[in-house]
């Protein structure tokens, strides 16, 4: 028999999809296996490592064993002890003092091999979340992202978002929810004697701020702006009666020296319960000056307002703008109110602005995964003892969704 025919009837020969139990986690990998007679060639890439090559290969009926060599995130030799049984596979990987793991797989489709010939990168072959990424330039859509923002309807807001810096979102909820909201912030807000007031940290006082927060449309939104991964930073509901002075021309991000980061670092998405309007108060932009990358002057702020337009809209939208605009409300000239929740999402780096520390098991309990990352559960940043090794994954995750 001819090595060619032993090797396409040797039972290892291919491309295999595998998970690999660790201290690191659970691993994606790929094995590449050429078997010759009794002998194993080929390499192995995974999540944490560069290709490898097969090292002492050998096979013993349908058990095959080899070696690796990894120099990242550890050096370490990777001994590996293989049944092959059809189309799976099930074995051992060795980490030398790092302990073991068991490895599970199934012989990859005709498809994917395809793909891979046509694209052979490391994308093609291990799951993107699985490696270090390179950064997103801020104006693309993310893969993951596209069909999310699609379906909600949401690219051109996207596309505003990135080029002029803000955006309005009308119909972001159903007029219940608003009307709910509404009543929520005004049982809530410590409102004086001249109809005004404001409070934060809102998590604790009623679901409806939550809800709010978790909005499919302002969460996709935050992800475009801010990256994967991204945090609730404040939350704040404000209420303005007739007489309330204008705000002030500034951009959010005071706590950055200029110049700004050309990825944005913060979003603030401000729930209107009430119409939008210049005379009722409204939120203002100056345009243009995203680009700028710096905070305003004094008198840049006072002579802003002349060229500032207002962000109106109806009740129930949602008004967006990144921390680099240049932004402030108009003073409030009409009778009622103007009863606004404040909620700032930051990038996955940044300090949160809101201590929900007591109470973050109990909303993860009830609102999932979503509000664990937003409450920054998700990602390795302030975890004291936190284990490089043990949560590597996490650390790569976390790094990779910085960059987004």
């Amino acid at each position: 028999m001819t090595a060619k025919a032993e090797e396409a009837t040797g039972p290892a020969s291919g491309s295999w999809n595998v998970e690999i139990e660790s201290s690191y986690g659970n691993l994606p990998a790929v094995f590449h296996v050429t078997q010759t007679g009794n002998s194993i060639a080929g390499t192995v890439e995974g999540s944490m490592f560069e290709t490898m090559p097969i090292e002492a290969g050998s096979i013993d009926g349908n058990r095959a064993e080899w070696s690796v060599s990894a120099t990242s995130p550890v050096p370490v030799t990777l001994e590996f002890a293989v049944t092959f049984q059809g189309d799976s596979l099930t074995g051992t990987a060795q980490f030398g003092e790092y302990g073991e793991g068991a490895v599970s797989g199934a012989r990859r489709s005709g498809a994917e091999d395809e793909m891979e010939r046509h694209d052979p990168t490391e994308a093609a072959r291990v799951p993107v979340e699985a490696r270090r990424a390179s950064t997103v330039p801020p104006h693309e859509i993310t893969p993951e992202l596209r069909p999310v923002v699609e379906e909600l309807g949401l690219v051109e807001h996207c596309r505003e978002l990135a080029e002029e810096g803000w955006t309005i979102v009308e119909n972001a909820a159903d007029p219940a929810f608003v009307a709910r909201l509404r009543k929520a912030i005004l049982e809530t807000a410590d409102v004086d004697h001249t109809g005004n007031g404001t409070v934060g940290s809102l998590l604790a006082k009623d679901p409806v701020f939550a809800e709010a927060t978790l909005n499919p449309k302002v969460m996709a939104l935050a992800e475009f702006s801010v990256g994967r991964g991204f945090l609730l930073g404040s939350l704040i509901a404000t209420v303005r009666a007739q007489g309330n002075p204008a705000l002030a021309v500034h951009c959010d991000q005071d706590m950055f020296p200029a110049p700004l980061p050309e990825h944005n670092m913060m979003l603030t998405a401000c729930w209107a319960c009430d119409d939008f309007t210049k005379e009722r108060g409204a939120t203002l932009v100056v345009p243009g000056t995203r680009a700028l990358l710096r905070h305003p002057t004094d008198e840049e702020s006072a002579a802003a307002v002349d060229r500032a337009i207002a962000m109106e809209c109806p009740a129930g939208s949602v008004a967006l703008w990144d921390g680099r605009v240049w932004h402030g409300n108009w003073p409030r000239n009409v009778d009622g109110q103007r009863v606004v929740l404040h909620a700032s999402y930051y990038r996955v780096l940044l300090r949160q602005g809101d201590n929900y520390s007591d109470i973050a098991d109990e909303l993860i309990e009830r609102y999932g995964t979503p509000m664990s990352q937003l409450l920054g559960e998700e990602d390795y940043f302030y975890k004291k003892d936190f284990d490089y090794v043990k949560d590597y994954g996490k650390f790569v995750r976390t790094l990779n969704n910085a960059k987004s």
